[in-house]
């Protein structure tokens, strides 16, 4: 009896040992891949059409905008800049209407015209320019589509007729070259989840973060801190599963708090799983159209902020 009580107590002190070896090496194990593990680097992006910061090696994407109705050389112009820099291509496509200064009787009429093909050379004619890139193309069609009272003729339209247009586009996209990531951009607002093109047609999500000084003031109170314009955008798309891009983000005010907000940005920036990065929009507000009686929103940075990028 002794000797079986014994040889009872010793298995399961060995149990425990065990167990306790087991703990040691997996946390052993977690510590070595925490150590050699590297997250990818966030895209730091930059709409600069001054080129105040054409120079900076640190900067990894240029973003532009192209309205489709003008004259598209402009964009083999700013892919061959962005090659040259050796930066990945951030290109926002805008379906404006043919000839400039056409207007359909609705934002329905258009779509209805982009899905009948009436755009379709226009598409090639774009996604062939951009198939030549010898640097990674991002393509961001039709963006902020749920906006209402917005300043784009393909926003606020019927959701269906939306998803329909921003598909053939990708459709046609994609016979040009299969090395494009499509950006499914809507600014962040509710409502946004009617115009969702599907997984098959969406490589990364892009959202809008602005935080406008005159406009927070009037309406929320107080400027708004980046977290405060994020977070709310960011939950309303983390569930779709792919990864997110700040498309455009701007701030306004002196150049002190510029870069206050921009280092809660920095700061912050980690704690969102899918976030891959952020464009800034360092220019003047090229249309200057958030509201009568507010000032044209000046977004940009001064050269100190690279202090805080890297």
């Amino acid at each position: 009896e002794y000797y079986k009580a014994n040889r009872i107590a010793f298995l399961k002190y060995k149990k425990i040992f065990v167990g306790i070896l087991i703990v040691l090496g997996l946390i052993l194990v977690i510590g070595i891949i925490n150590m050699t593990y590297k997250p990818a680097p966030l895209i730091i992006g930059i709409h600069d059409p001054d080129d105040t910061f054409a120079a900076e090696k640190g900067i990894t994407m240029t973003a532009d905008y192209f309205a489709w109705n003008k004259d598209l050389s402009v964009i083999t112009t700013e892919l061959q800049k962005a090659t040259q820099q050796q930066r990945s291509f951030l290109v926002t496509i805008e379906p404006w209407p043919e000839p400039v200064g056409f207007r359909y009787k609705s934002n329905d009429d258009l779509l209805k015209a982009i899905i009948a093909g009436g755009y379709d050379q226009t598409t090639n004619d774009v996604c062939k320019i951009l198939s030549t890139s010898q640097v990674p193309v991002y393509i961001r069609w039709g963006h902020e589509m749920e906006l209402e009272n917005s300043r784009y003729p393909w926003s606020h339209a019927d959701p269906e007729l939306y998803i329909q247009a921003y598909k053939h586009f990708v459709d046609i996209c994609r016979t040009r070259g299969n090395s494009f990531k499509f950006v499914w951009s809507p600014a962040g607002e509710n409502g946004l989840e009617k115009y969702w093109a599907g997984e098959k047609y969406v490589d990364v999500i892009g959202l809008s973060i602005y935080s406008f000084d005159q406009y927070d003031e009037k309406y929320i109170g107080h400027k708004r801190s980046f977290k405060e314009v994020f977070v709310p955008r960011y939950d309303r798309v983390k569930n779709y599963g792919k990864p997110i891009l700040i498309a455009e983000m701007g701030a306004t005010g002196t150049d002190d708090y510029k870069l206050e907000w921009i280092g809660w940005m920095m700061n912050d920036l980690h704690n969102y799983k899918r976030l891959i990065g952020f464009v800034y929009l360092n220019t003047l507000d090229p249309q200057a159209v958030w509201e009568e009686g507010l000032d044209n929103p000046d977004w940009r940075l001064p050269d100190r902020v690279l202090q805080l990028l890297f």
